[in-house]
């Protein structure tokens, strides 16, 4: 966001003048990406392989923000988040329905829900969703 100020006491050689000063807000950002390449626990949090990029001008006292290990996200300023997962569900006949979907503080988000499942034949899907939501600091 930018706010002008202008000083209408300010005098130029010709005459009168206007000093203008520009702010320029911060805006803080955090870009993750993460790889998994296989994953069957039913009913537990995604784990990831890899990091594939992270980008971010958040800092606070050496925190990490981003567990792979645990799939937790803990959210280090308030504020609102896009959060985007894709995956491709291999699903055989006979097989429980893969779903995911996206957790605050441990309770499902139900409008980030995938489903995928099948009756007859083998199938891969792929899906995925991308939900806005506003967290707070230390939300998970």
């Amino acid at each position: 966001k930018i706010r002008r100020y202008f000083n209408k006491n300010c005098i130029s050689g010709s005459g009168k003048g206007l000093l203008e000063v520009q702010i320029l807000r911060q805006q803080h950002f955090s870009s993750l990406c993460a790889y998994k390449s296989k994953f069957s626990k039913k009913g537990s949090t995604v784990t990831y392989d890899k990091i594939v990029t992270a980008s971010t001008n958040l800092e606070y006292k050496g925190m990490t923000f981003w567990n792979i290990a645990s799939g937790k996200y803990s959210v280090p300023i308030s504020g609102v988040y896009r959060i985007d997962y894709s995956l491709t569900a291999w699903n055989g006949n006979g097989d429980e329905p893969v779903i995911l979907h996206v957790r605050k503080n441990e309770k499902s988000i139900p409008e980030s829900k995938h489903n995928s499942d099948t009756i007859t034949t083998d199938v891969a899907d792929k899906g995925g969703a991308s939900i806005l939501l506003q967290l707070e600091m230390g939300d998970t």
